[in-house]
């Protein structure tokens, strides 16, 4: 079943609505009005329902501009077309129950051989490093000429990649950057994975691609775009997650799915309530790693499967960088090392390290 809300239908706004399932199957459309006082005329037949609006405006508030749409499913797609259109139309998140299940313990196939240790990957300012995450010794995996600073880190293990961003630097004008990159472990190369997600249905803002988190899991790369302004912090905006999934040959599919969203500030005081330091998908969840600058720390659970989202409070260790180890483990990443608890703390810190010559100058 899919639920979703029409906020402000008026001024004659036209919004029709259908349905299909993965047969291209019409499905039934069911409307109703949230408020038994809205003159609002439903019209059409059970798989293409129109709602059509009065003339006159309701405020953002008024419930006589709220539609209820139910559509029991099961749905593939469902398509919205707005006509006499003037003025603004919202739309509620979309709940949805969806069959199926994610995988417990995807990174399996980067377990070491017995008695060998596990690696996980960390970025240390330009160079990107395999780390042992139980005593931070690490080597030399690949740096990017092209830029000092590196975000946005997610190895997808099977074909033995690394996504990743340029982050934010002195006299850099992040707003154009909307880029992906990837580099090829097997092949030792860096390319272009996304020229521009905001052609993949990504919205950017004044920091592009330069400022969020990254995750891989389940073959979808997850993008997370921060939200906040800058200085200012009141736009109210929130920082949304991104899933691109990819087709048989490994190239990413557009447009990507929104998956979560958070405040990013409170829109009146010039402070961010949010800010990625990172996150990571493991095991059906996404855990966020909040880092903001005012002091406002916090780790959020988001069950994919659920929706239900728990919030932790961090006690001693600021949330930074994440890295996932083959046994879905996750790792508080900064210039040092150590287990995230899985609630609000972390374990023993160890720094990270390279061995002489291993490429370490820029640490």
């Amino acid at each position: 079943m899919s639920v979703s809300v029409f906020f402000d239908l008026d001024n004659s706004q036209h919004a029709n609505v259908t349905a299909t399932n993965a047969a291209s199957i019409a499905q039934n459309i069911t409307m109703a009005l949230a408020n038994a006082t809205n003159t609002t005329t439903i019209t059409g037949t059970a798989t293409s329902r129109t709602a059509v609006a009065v003339s006159g405006n309701f405020g953002n508030n008024d419930t006589r501009g709220a539609i209820n749409i139910t559509i029991p499913g099961p749905v593939l797609r469902i398509v919205i077309t707005l006509s006499n259109a003037v003025g603004d139309i919202w739309l509620s998140d979309i709940d949805a129950c969806v069959p199926g299940t994610f995988p417990i313990g995807y990174n399996a196939v980067s377990r070491p051989f017995t008695g060998q240790p596990q690696y996980v990957l960390t970025v240390v300012n330009n160079n990107i490093y395999y780390t042992n995450p139980t005593n931070g010794q690490s080597y030399f995996l690949f740096n990017e000429p092209a830029h000092n600073r590196l975000n946005s880190l997610a190895y997808d293990p099977y074909r033995r990649r690394v996504y990743y961003t340029f982050s934010l630097s002195p006299g850099n004008i992040p707003v154009t950057d909307k880029t992906v990159r990837v580099y090829d472990v097997d092949s030792k190369t860096i390319s272009i994975l996304i020229p521009n997600v905001n052609d993949f249905g990504i919205p950017t803002y004044e920091t592009g691609v330069e400022s969020g988190a990254a995750s891989f899991y389940n073959g979808s790369l997850y993008l997370g775009i921060e939200g906040y302004t800058g200085e200012s912090y009141a736009a109210s905006r929130k920082s949304t997650v991104w899933r691109i999934d990819f087709d048989a040959d490994g190239n990413p599919v557009a447009p990507a799915s929104q998956v979560w969203g958070i405040l990013a500030d409170n829109g009146s005081d010039a402070q961010n309530i949010h800010d990625w330091s990172d996150f990571a998908v493991v095991d059906g969840k996404l855990i966020d790693f909040d880092g903001s600058g005012s002091g406002d720390y916090d780790y959020y659970h988001f069950d994919l499967m659920t929706g239900v989202q728990t919030e932790y409070t961090p006690v001693g260790q600021v949330p930074r960088q994440v890295s996932v180890g083959w046994d879905e483990k996750i790792y508080n990443v900064n210039t040092s090392i150590s287990l995230y608890n899985g609630t609000t703390g972390q374990g023993t810190l160890f720094t990270i390290y390279a061995p002489l010559g291993a490429h370490d100058s820029n640490r």
